[in-house]
């Protein structure tokens, strides 16, 4: 099940292990903070990030369609999991 909670247990947990490669403590990070410009993932951890969500919660991922923007926040992605499912 899609939830909010989930999503954002995921998205932490992958958090952790990227901190973890880097020798860093991950503080709390804001659900609306842009994740690659605020400097807690670069594009290509982000691009892990988002297939991990696909694997996860079987959703697909299309930025064809979409405002990158709004997905790179912890609440976009659980507002895009949970439309998609």
């Amino acid at each position: 099940m899609v939830t909010r909670e989930t999503v954002i247990a995921e998205c932490n947990a992958f958090l952790e292990e990227i901190f973890k490669e880097r020798g860093a403590e991950l503080a709390d990070v804001p659900h609306d903070a842009h994740l690659v410009r605020r400097g807690f993932l670069d594009s290509m951890e982000m691009l892990e990030l988002v297939s991990v969500l696909e694997e996860k919660f079987d959703v697909e991922f299309d930025f064809s369609g979409e405002d990158p923007d709004k997905i790179m926040t912890m609440n976009g992605l659980v507002a895009y999991c949970q439309a998609r499912r």
